[in-house]
Parts: C-alpha cells; sequence; structure tokens
C-alpha cells in the first residue's frame, strides 16, 4: 500500500481525484493509526 502523494505522482493524478474517488466509492482506502490513507496500488491500476 503506498499513500496519496506517491499512488498521486506514480498514476499522474492528483490528490483531489484520489479522495474524490474514495468518496463515490470508486475505491477503498485504508487508514495508519495516524488516519492517514493508504491505497492498494492494484485497486488504482484497476479504475484506470
Amino acid at each position: 500500500m503506498i499513500g496519496v502523494k506517491e499512488d498521486s505522482e506514480l498514476l499522474r493524478l492528483t490528490p483531489k481525484t484520489l479522495r474524490l474517488w474514495e468518496k463515490e466509492g470508486k475505491i477503498i482506502s485504508h487508514r495508519t493509526e495516524s488516519e492517514h490513507r493508504r491505497y492498494e496500488i492494484t485497486d488504482l491500476y484497476f479504475r484506470l
């Protein structure tokens, strides 16, 4: 799992897009103990 910044840079999307997709239920985030979002990279590639 990787974080919002790494995902957005890797996939050339904005962090805002990732958060919107999460809000819309298109992808699921996992939260760390400090509430940072982490995404499964396979979920993101599937969306593209």
